[in-house]
């Protein structure tokens, strides 16, 4: 996952590399040509004949070339359209990014960066699947809403609003961003999007979707900044072109170069039915109505939820009738049912991979989507007076086994931290050469930087964590052994859910606290984890970050802003504020029946079954 820059800039290529493969195997056969007929003739065999043998070769070779190009992994997005299309992106590459696209049906979009390019393509053929049955998922929990503005996702709501909403665009395999219900879009200035709204698009209520559609549901956004997922921060305002054009007006003082992140990053972007919307007004969330391929049917609190398919989605009708997801707050007993054929898909924990891996069952583990890290209190006063000088935050960091501690907490299933950006989920940002901690630790340069910073004989500190949360109490644990042998002595202060809340959300008075982290990008992240005006549980006070960071949301040349985000990752794991354990992976277990099904990308909860932005369509066999 961390190579998708590079996969990115060599999917530009991808024609080029077919003729240049071509052209390689076919150079080799004309430099070396003369020499092997002057050599056949030895042999007794003509010219003629040698020249017939080797272009059979190069035949041969020319379609291994083109083989090995088309078998590589997924590199392209497809999408259906009945019209020429222009799209028009400028975050996710080195320049403005511009792309024409020519279908009539299913076609393979060849994304280009700093030049314009037209592409005829030809169908991309899909698999057949099977219409019918119902899916049903096992969660551990529900979330409160289903209303996207106000939602806190998870694998039950972020199910169901994938299912029931769409976005204007998307990530695609690539980490580029794909046409959803927007066609194409283009920015005027760093400041003023305009989107092309896609035609013959329904609500489930009947409502027409057009740029009056859009309008209201960003408004909604502007009405409501202190939302869970309101980006009102960002709007201006929002205006009507015409029938299917909408304007969006960013505000010149906020992160605007983060405003396609945030139309395609988990819920933010997904368009509601402003009929609904005003229908049902604060039960909005219990009655959602969007374009996607499944519609609402019930929810039965605690136990169930259902959704049935959209015979009249836009994108065709999806194979499967209905999705249930069914809340089984115990783990063991989602796998017992996942392996007995009562439920066919779940989100399986490290610890139960081995057991759920059986025979009829199928386990993935897709791209790291969390970190697990430790906030540490950097104000004196609240936290351990310690943490002030530089060197025992760097101490603590050198003194703890990574890889150790992934092997005991995750079976293996993670990735030793670097800084807080994921690879996967923060592709193109997360740069892989850029060296963090050991990942086995140097328990030796820990005691070697307490020695002067004045605590030769180590330090005595105090990590919260809340029992089973972020698997907090276990990796205390762990860490417990490992500090001990940097004569950092640690003593676990382990307390309920909400006494954890308020001990690091109102009163910021602990030392270290274990819990899981994630940004849509490195200014979501960064601003939340380490901009003295954002969330901040650290307590940091640093300008030179703050500077940077607020610079990163305003900075929309490719270029100059990654090497902004280098700066900002080389300086977090300097300063070393906190401690970036590991990143983790979605791991999913499903049924051998579920076909055309993939764990679902990291930007996105829950688990997508249909989506034709996405070209996604499983389907169940009997």
């Amino acid at each position: 996952m961390c190579g998708k820059f590079y996969k990115k800039h060599r999917n530009l290529e991808l024609v080029d590399n077919l003729y240049s493969a071509t052209f390689k195997y076919t150079g080799n056969f004309f430099t070396h040509m003369n020499k092997t007929i002057l050599s056949s003739k030895k042999r007794g065999i003509t010219s003629t004949q040698t020249v017939l043998i080797a272009l059979v070769i190069v035949i041969i070779v020319a379609a291994a070339a083109v083989a090995s190009v088309t078998l590589q992994p997924p590199i392209t997005t497809t999408v259906t359209n009945t019209v020429t299309q222009t799209v028009t992106q400028t975050l996710t590459g080195p320049a403005a990014q511009t792309v024409t696209v020519t279908a009539e049906r299913t076609t393979t979009i060849e994304k280009t960066v700093t030049i314009t390019t037209t592409q005829a393509t030809t169908a991309t053929p899909q698999p057949t699947g099977r219409y019918g049955g119902t899916l049903i998922i096992g969660a551990e929990k529900q979330e409160d809403t289903l209303d996207p503005l106000n939602a806190l996702t998870g694998p039950f709501a972020g199910t169901g609003m994938q299912a029931i909403f769409e976005a204007l665009i998307y990530y695609g395999p690539g980490g580029e961003f794909i046409p959803g219900l927007a066609t194409s879009w283009m920015a005027e200035s760093p400041t003023v999007w305009v989107f092309t709204i896609r035609q013959g698009v329904k609500f489930h209520d009947g409502t027409i979707l057009d740029a009056a559609a859009v309008k209201a549901n960003f408004d909604r956004h502007i009405q409501n900044p202190k939302a869970v997922k309101s980006i009102a921060f960002l709007l201006d305002s929002v205006n009507v072109r015409d029938q299917y054009t909408v304007e969006f007006r960013l505000k010149p003082d906020s992160p605007y170069a983060d405003f396609l992140t945030y139309l395609a990053s988990d819920v933010y972007g997904l368009i509601t039915s402003p009929t609904a919307v005003q229908k049902w007004g604060d039960k909005f969330g219990r009655n959602p109505v969007g374009t996607g391929p499944f519609k609402f049917v019930e929810w039965v609190d605690n136990d169930h939820l259902t959704l049935e398919a959209n015979n009249d989605y836009w994108g065709g009708r999806p194979y499967l009738d209905k999705i249930i997801v069914r809340v089984i707050p115990e783990t063991s007993v989602r796998i017992l049912a996942l392996k007995n054929g009562e439920i066919h898909l779940t989100d399986i924990p490290a610890q139960f991979v081995k057991t759920a891996n059986t025979t009829g069952v199928v386990v993935r583990s897709g791209g790291s989507f969390r970190l697990f890290m430790m906030s540490l209190n950097n104000n004196p006063k609240l936290g351990n007076p310690v943490f002030q000088d530089v060197r025992v935050r760097q101490a603590l960091n050198y003194a703890i086994n990574r890889e150790a501690l992934i092997q005991a907490i995750e079976q293996g299933f993670a990735t030793p931290a670097t800084g807080s950006l994921i690879p996967g989920l923060n592709d193109p940002w997360y740069n892989p050469n850029i060296k963090g901690y050991p990942p086995k630790g140097d328990v030796a340069k820990a005691k070697q930087l307490l020695a002067e910073a004045g605590y030769p004989n180590g330090i005595d500190i105090e990590i919260e964590v809340a029992g089973v949360f972020a698997n907090g109490l276990d990796i205390a644990t762990i860490l417990q052994q490992q500090l001990a042998a940097a004569n950092i002595r640690v003593k676990i202060k382990n307390v309920d859910f909400s006494v954890f809340i308020e001990d690091l959300f109102r009163k910021r008075s602990f030392e270290l606290a274990v819990h899981d982290q994630a940004g849509a990008s490195p200014y979501n992240l960064w601003y939340t984890i380490l901009h003295s005006k954002g969330r901040n549980l650290s307590n940091i006070n640093d300008t030179e970050l703050d500077t940077l960071i607020e610079q990163i949301g305003k900075t929309t040349d490719f270029q100059h802003k990654k090497e902004l985000v280098d700066k900002v990752t080389q300086l977090e794991i300097e300063k070393a504020y906190q401690v970036y354990l590991y990143y983790v992976p979605r791991i999913q277990g499903w049924s051998e029946k579920l076909k055309g099904y993939t764990v679902t990308d990291p930007h996105y909860w829950g688990s997508i079954l249909a989506s034709k932005p996405l070209s996604r369509n499983a389907w169940l066999e009997p």
